[in-house]
């Protein structure tokens, strides 16, 4: 089984706004047959917290890039 990390800006059917969600959103099930497995990582747009809801915390990084990064 290999892993893979996906960071992206847009996965549908939580966000998208042109073919890279529609890729983004379609590559694990792609994947899957080939005995790969995605995790994806996206920002969190109003419309993905409204679809996650009370997702729960994972991690925070208080100096990531300079920036604080929160994983739900």
């Amino acid at each position: 089984m290999t892993a893979v990390l996906c960071v992206a800006a847009e996965a549908f059917p939580l966000i998208k706004t042109g073919g890279l969600g529609d890729v983004v959103g379609a590559l694990p099930g792609a994947l899957a047959p080939h005995c790969v497995t995605i995790t994806t990582l996206l920002p969190l747009y109003p419309s993905i917290r409204k679809a996650i809801g009370d997702a729960p915390f994972l991690h925070r990084y208080d100096g990531l890039l300079g920036f604080r990064a929160t994983l739900l």
